[in-house]
């Protein structure tokens, strides 16, 4: 059994298209149902929380950039939106 979900792409889809039987098709829809519920209500981590994060940190030296400048630019957009 295929059963295609809204987001059509990704790990989602491949999880559902690998399921032959309507109880695995419904046990990875309630897992894609459960990992969506974690966004509710568009919950998203704080900036400060993502600044922090040491993954962003290491995407950002092997990248070249340096936080310091990061948060430079986002400092800048702030305040820009704030005038505007």
């Amino acid at each position: 059994m295929v059963i295609s979900n809204s987001f059509g792409t990704g790990a989602g889809k491949a999880m559902i298209e690998r399921s032959r039987t309507p109880a695995t098709a419904i046990d990875a829809l309630e897992r894609i149902s459960a990992r969506s519920r974690a966004f509710a209500g568009n919950a998203e981590p704080a900036l400060d929380e993502l600044l922090d994060d040491p993954v962003l940190a290491h995407m950002l030296a092997a990248d070249g950039i340096p936080l310091v400048a990061l948060k430079e630019v986002i400092a800048d957009a702030q305040a820009r939106l704030r005038a505007a």
